[in-house]
């Protein structure tokens, strides 16, 4: 955009003194926004507090910050973006994103952002870019949830398509994608995120062009592992197999305990909606080069939110190895539970049994193996008529149950 063409912006809120109300756009686009801001937190909003909310709103125009946190709608953010949109060129020093450069976490009220796009082109003069949020510090287990990238993203280094930094413990990012280039000029670049130590990634694609500082700086989901003692896991993550290249850059030492991603052809990524989950729809329009999209960018419904969790119960993420007898891994607790289905994955004919109630605490499940004869489970699994409470499934597909299939003996189980 030509700069005088458009008006002067003062972001609203500053470290000091942070937006804490709440400002709803009615869908309506502010256009012709510029933001030259030489302190941290350049956006059109500045810096929002913990009781803050700033939906339905799309920005479009011209915004820069000399310093970090630089965000389309919010540089940075202690509460919560919902429905919101950037359109502007972002350009940033570190901790740049195109709707949030900065989801920060506060104790007991960490922030989220939900059902948010960028199409604006990124651009960071430093390290730490992503396509709709900069860096993920919340502890939120849906910190991310339902967003999209289509703009191109660059900078140094923790450069990624949807999250240049996925930081916190126990944060989590569901129902994303990207086909928008990512490029980091000198380090570490990822088609979905730059830089990985903790968290979950769950329905998840990319089908982007990624340029890493070298050939070997480039993963198609993950520029660069993180912090070997963290926990990290992937549930239904896709990329395009070609050109060829791993799904992680760098390991650095660490590995994703849960999951992996499964590169596709093109056409069977076009048609991968149903295994990303009911917040997917397929591309009916070709608005989105047939790649799958999320329905609410076509207006369809999705199902309701998942039920309240406890924040003191389990993370959703978390696994633990559960205790071998006789060839029966004995499970008592969600994390072991977790464990033992990540590992059926490879391995659809371990036994298992129960040696407590499990609480789930409705954070999403993924059926354990699959629908069809050929990867149902095929194991001996006793519940031993302990019960396990807090299931939620969001996995869109048709067999939605704690397994998806069963070719091998469950029982005892509530």
């Amino acid at each position: 955009a030509d700069e005088t063409e458009l008006c002067q912006w003062t972001p609203m809120g500053t470290s000091s003194k942070k937006y804490a109300g709440s400002f709803d756009g009615g869908g309506y686009t502010v256009s012709g926004v510029y933001v030259r801001h030489e302190a941290n937190g350049a956006g059109f909003f500045g810096y929002i507090d913990t009781s803050a909310e700033i939906s339905n709103l799309t920005v479009d125009g011209k915004i820069i910050g000399t310093k970090n946190y630089t965000g389309g709608i919010v540089g940075d953010c202690y509460g919560r973006v919902t429905n919101c949109h950037n359109l502007a060129q972002i350009q940033g020093h570190q901790y740049v994103g195109g709707v949030v450069g900065d989801l920060e976490n506060k104790t007991g009220s960490p922030s989220s952002m939900k059902n948010c796009s960028n199409r604006g082109d990124v651009t960071a003069s430093g390290h730490t870019a992503g396509g709709v949020v900069g860096r993920i510090d919340s502890a939120s287990a849906s910190a991310v949830k339902g967003c999209y990238n289509t703009g191109s993203v660059r900078g140094t280094t923790k450069v990624g398509g949807v999250v240049g930094d996925q930081y916190a413990f126990g944060s989590g990012i569901c129902d994303v994608y990207n086909v928008g280039s990512v490029t980091a000029d000198t380090g570490y670049a990822g088609g979905i995120l730059g830089n990985f130590r903790s968290g979950k990634l769950e329905n998840a694609y990319e089908a982007a062009e990624i340029i890493g500082g070298n050939d070997a700086a480039k993963g198609k989901i993950v520029g660069v592992l993180e912090a070997a003692g963290q926990q990290k896991s992937f549930f239904h993550v896709y990329y395009l197999a070609q050109p060829a290249f791993g799904a992680v850059a760098n390991l650095n030492g660490c590995t994703v305990q849960s999951g992996e991603a499964e590169g596709r052809t093109q056409e069977q990524l076009q048609q991968s909606a149903a295994d990303l989950g009911d917040a997917f729809g397929e591309d009916q329009t070709n608005s989105n080069g047939g790649y799958p999209v999320l329905k609410w960018q076509t207006g369809e419904e999705t199902s309701q939110d998942a039920p309240e969790s406890d924040p003191n119960g389990w993370d959703g993420t978390s696994v633990s190895q559960p205790a071998l007898e006789e060839g029966i891994y004995q499970i008592s607790s969600a994390e072991e539970l977790a464990w033992f289905a990540a590992q059926l994955r490879s391995y659809p004919d371990l036994n298992g049994c129960l040696t407590a109630d499990i609480d789930l605490n409705n954070r999403p499940w993924s059926p354990m193996c699959g629908g069809a004869e050929d990867s149902a489970y095929r194991g001996r699994f006793d519940g031993r008529n302990y019960e396990i409470n807090g299931l939620y499934l969001s996995s869109g597909k048709s067999a939605a149950a704690l397994f998806a299939g069963n070719a091998g003996t469950i029982s005892g189980l509530t």
